[in-house]
């Protein structure tokens, strides 16, 4: 996430939206990607166990959930003056 003055255009939420009910294992895939850092710390301080367990429980989640908690997540940092950006 990356926080920036002036809150977040719809554009943000809607390829968001679109990539969860779309592919959300691709999506999940990238995010994990990006959250662990893997091109640097895989095999050194992360290893494919940990990105796998985290995967595995994020795909568990229903597209409906996976969406609702990004909603909610927008709805906060919008709130606190961040742009929420995935």
């Amino acid at each position: 996430m990356h926080r920036k003055p002036g809150g977040g255009g719809q554009n943000v939420f809607s390829g968001n939206e679109a990539a969860i009910t779309g592919d959300r294992y691709a999506l999940f895939t990238a995010f994990f990607r990006d959250f662990y850092n893997t091109d640097v710390l895989l095999g050194k301080r992360v290893s494919e166990q940990t990105v796998q367990a985290s995967w595995n429980v994020a795909v568990g989640c229903s597209a409906a959930a996976t969406l609702h908690r990004l909603v909610r997540s927008v709805i906060a940092r919008r709130a606190a003056g961040d742009v929420t950006e995935m």
